[in-house]
């Protein structure tokens, strides 16, 4: 159940603008966290593991993505989302 929250509650920090650490580290919690959600619900739900694949492209620490603040926020709160709903209803 902490693999699911504790991305959940960082993404959702980062998008209300509370998150004061590095963007570097939030993408590799993200990371590792989504990679075990993957892990965990690929034989229950393909959509799911797709959903976590995409959350994994998006926050990928080693090739990131940027894009302006507003937007990234958005993505943080979506993709907390995802991962509030994906990672509690199979764990």
């Amino acid at each position: 159940m902490a693999v699911a929250l504790l991305p959940t509650v960082i993404l959702f920090l980062a998008a209300a603008g509370m998150w004061r650490a590095h963007l570097y580290e939030l993408r590799w919690v993200v990371s590792i966290c989504v990679v075990a959600l993957c892990v965990a619900v690929r034989r229950d739900s393909l959509l799911w593991v797709a959903i976590f694949v995409a959350i994994l492209i998006l926050f990928n620490p080693l090739h990131p993505f940027y894009f302006p603040r507003s937007t990234m926020r958005l993505i943080e709160f979506l993709a907390g989302l995802c991962l509030l709903v994906g990672g509690l209803s199979h764990l």
